[in-house]
């Protein structure tokens, strides 16, 4: 684990427990570590064959949800640094409940990072859980499109087993992209989960580094609540 990873890591246990000393009982903390052999963001790819740092801070904030989140990905002796920081609440349009959220992302990578926000929305619904998130990158000449993810929960004959097939897209302004697939989690209700994802990726941004030709996707990993 070299140097920026361990600093940002006890950089983030010092923020958990600042805020927990603030006396907000609410604040919940999630710290993960997985592997994979391809990330990607809004159907692009952006990084490959990376170990994974992850830790979530969450609160309850003017009747939503806020959270914060940072991912430390180190792979070919490079360390690259996800930030997310959203809120999220339930809302109510023509009758029917949607869980919404804002978001802010810097995504760095040696392909070349972006800063996006983000505005989405998810309905949940017996036969699939649909989510649209419009995002937006910052700066001059910055692309923007929307994502549309369905997926389905099917719990199992195994307790605590979810397998969640899905399907997502991006219609973007200079490029398309699609991901098929299938997530496992496994509960152990005690905090620890595990958890694997494979899936197939594919874009039309050919001649650029985050192009995607009928690429597979595959990762694991573990996280704890604390």
């Amino acid at each position: 684990m070299n140097k920026k990873i361990l600093t940002t890591l006890v950089m983030c246990a010092t923020m958990f427990s600042a805020v927990k000393a603030t006396g907000l009982s609410d604040v919940s903390a999630e710290g993960g570590i997985s592997f994979s052999n391809l990330s990607t963001r809004n159907g692009l790819t952006v990084r490959e064959d990376t170990a994974n740092y992850s830790l979530l801070l969450g609160t309850a904030v003017a009747d939503g949800d806020l959270s914060v989140g940072i991912g430390l990905f180190e792979g070919d002796g490079n360390t690259d640094t996800d930030i997310l920081v959203s809120w999220g609440r339930s809302v109510n349009l023509l009758g029917q409940d949607f869980e919404g959220v804002a978001s802010f992302r810097k995504i760095e990578s040696s392909y070349g990072g972006w800063e996006q926000l983000g505005l989405g929305l998810t309905y949940t619904d017996s036969i699939a859980d649909l989510t649209v998130n419009a995002w937006h990158q910052l700066g001059s000449s910055a692309s923007y499109g929307a994502e549309v993810i369905v997926s389905k929960d099917l719990g199992l004959l195994i307790d605590n087993l979810t397998v969640t097939p899905f399907a997502s897209a991006n219609f973007a302004n200079d490029y398309n992209a699609v991901e098929l697939g299938v997530s496992l989690g496994y509960d152990f209700g005690n905090g620890l989960s595990i958890g694997a994802k494979a899936s197939y990726l594919n874009n039309d941004a050919e001649g650029t580094l985050y192009d995607l030709d009928h690429d597979w996707g595959v990762s694991a990993g573990l996280s704890y609540k604390f």
